[in-house]
């Protein structure tokens, strides 16, 4: 009896060890598919997330040589600007000058010799 008392016991044991077991296993197994859905899904948004940088950086890169450019343009209307003024300054220069040139001969001497003159050089009218 005490032996029968003794197996039934160490049965009892066994079969809560094993149902422990069993839970224990079945617990690891639900954890591993969950960590297994998250690492599938910690790779998607990774790979989506070097897409994105990809396009940034292309964007990004894009952007760069379009404000180079405009740099550039802007630079160069700048001298273009520059250019035109000092080709303005020039023309009221020689405005300037042809005014008095024209005025000068009026002052000094009357006007029938002015045209008298005007017309020697080949001009047709006074």
């Amino acid at each position: 009896m005490l032996r029968d008392a003794v197996r039934h016991n160490s049965l009892v044991r066994e079969a809560a060890i094993r149902a422990k077991a069993e839970e224990l296993a079945s617990e690891l197994a639900g954890t591993t598919n969950r960590l297994g859905s998250m690492r599938k899904r910690m790779a998607e948004t990774s790979e989506a997330m070097i897409v994105a940088a990809r396009k940034a950086q292309e964007g990004s890169s894009l952007a760069k040589n379009a404000s180079s450019e405009a740099s550039a343009n802007v630079s160069s209307v700048a001298t273009a600007s520059e250019q035109l003024l000092e080709s303005i300054e020039e023309i009221n220069r020689q405005v300037i000058e042809s005014t008095s040139v024209v005025k000068a001969p009026w002052r000094r001497r009357s006007p029938p010799t002015y045209c008298t003159r005007l017309f020697a050089h080949g001009q047709k009218s006074c």
